[in-house]
């Protein structure tokens, strides 16, 4: 851990070992990080190891050998690693899987007066030439963005099934490489395919895993990329089509899994990803698979972009609505009097509706789409409108389905049906979603991230 992190060691050493069991063995190095796991809490498999600069590393590559069926985690220091680089050498041919280092790097040489220990310059680049994954390198930000960026240039626009489906052939790419069972479902009503991707991780194949959970179309037109969206880097800010919601999110999903595995650690549960292909216009033909894997998960990771840094664990509902008027046909020319146009009844009860927004209520009615009109010479006899409403609560919810039921126009000559849509439920955050959301904002707080 660098010093620009601004970590606190003893919340680190403490996430750590929280939770710890019998099979895992403890080495600390010389000096601090032996009082941060103390401090942690003392265990009789935690092994102090004083008096011997430089020797932590290589003491847990012996244990690791000798115990092949236990863990064995060493907790060390900067200064202290760095007096055993040698031993890196050793343990990079030995490279057992049941042995993992943390270095905690403070930048100096801790015990003997804070010279300074150059570790950025070391550490990482040695570790990563001995064929070990280092904290440094296991994550890197240019390699992840390479990635989300090469899933963006795939357009996938929800109505457009066969440039979703191939996005949908990179993601069973990707998530096939890693060793997961496959399951193309074919899209139904227009649609594109939907991927599952299970790895059957833990000790039951079939027991409740961890679902992740995202799609991978998008709003925008196929041809957004070459004009209005171009991909392109500003700064620390990227632009793109689809690049926050939610390729990024989805991408950085698997990218956590593959380094994972490439370092040679499992999840504890099974995991399945399910990528989803109509999200965009609220999941019409996914939302009954969802609903059958959620049920069936331990718990359901939505890798979507929060706002502001802020993790979501509850939502309000979204109804969705199709509102269809019928006017009465006539020529548009001097006396156009006799018909009724049914743009001009759609755009007054637009005006209308969503008028009757309570923003301090969080009610809300938004009309996004629509059509009407085939010839300019005479009066449009048809327009649709599609609607999005917002109910922050089961009272609202009602009062929304009530208020679109009531809808009239206001000329006695036209006529409107309103055709009820796609709806996604209230979401209330339970106490299983709140116990997750802690353990997320404590693993954060040891990473130095304020989770909100």
């Amino acid at each position: 851990m660098s010093r620009s992190n601004k970590l606190d060691r003893r919340a680190v050493a403490k996430t750590l070992l929280d939770g710890r069991d019998d099979n895992l063995l403890v080495v600390t190095g010389l000096g601090s990080t032996t009082y941060d796991a103390f401090a942690a809490g003392d265990h009789d498999l935690n092994f102090y190891l004083w008096g011997a600069m430089g020797g932590a590393a290589i003491m847990g590559l012996g244990i690791a050998l000798a115990q092949p069926d236990r863990k064995v985690l060493v907790i060390t220091g900067d200064g202290e690693m760095l007096m055993g680089m040698g031993s890196l050498a050793t343990i990079g041919v030995q490279h057992p899987a049941n042995l993992s280092i943390v270095a905690f790097d403070n930048a100096h040489y801790g015990e003997t007066g804070m010279q300074a220990s150059h570790t950025e310059a070391a550490l990482p680049q040695g570790a990563g030439g001995l064929g070990m994954s280092s904290a440094s390198n296991l994550f890197n930000a240019e390699e992840i963005l390479d990635g989300i960026c090469g899933w963006v240039r795939i357009e996938s626009p929800t109505y457009e099934p066969d440039r979703v489906n191939r996005m949908m052939d990179e993601a069973e790419g990707a998530m096939r490489a890693l060793g997961a069972a496959i399951e193309r479902i074919p899209g139904t009503d227009g649609y594109a395919d939907v991927v599952k991707a299970t790895l059957p991780f833990g000790d039951d194949p079939d027991a409740p895993g961890i679902l992740v959970l995202g799609h991978l179309d998008t709003v925008h037109p196929g041809g957004t990329i070459d004009g209005p969206l171009t991909l392109r880097r500003e700064g620390d800010k990227v632009y793109g089509p689809g690049i926050y919601d939610m390729k990024g999110g989805m991408y950085l999903a698997y990218y956590a899994l593959r380094q994972l595995l490439k370092a040679g650690q499992k999840p504890a549960l099974p995991v399945t990803f399910l990528f989803i292909s109509d999200e965009e216009v609220g999941s019409p033909s996914t939302r009954a698979l969802i609903e059958v894997e959620a049920k069936r998960s331990r718990c359901a990771l939505v890798p979507e972009p929060s706002r502001q840094g802020n993790v979501v664990t509850g939502r309000h509902a979204f109804l969705r609505y199709r509102l269809h008027m019928h006017g009465k046909p006539a020529h548009a020319g001097a006396d156009n009097r006799a018909g009724r146009s049914a743009i001009r009844a759609m755009a007054r009860l637009i005006d209308r509706l969503e008028g009757m927004s309570d923003f301090e209520r969080g009610i809300t009615y938004s009309v996004g789409v629509v059509r009407g009109g085939q010839w300019v010479n005479v009066i449009p006899i048809e327009c649709t409108a599609e609607v999005l409403c917002v109910a922050p609560t089961e009272e609202a919810f009602a009062e929304v389905q009530t208020t679109m039921a009531a809808l009239k126009p206001d000329d006695p000559e036209v006529r409107l049906v309103v055709e009820p849509g796609p709806v996604r439920p209230l979401f209330r955050a339970s106490e299983g979603t709140m116990a997750l959301y802690e353990m997320a904002r404590q693993l954060s707080e040891a990473e130095g991230i304020e989770l909100t």
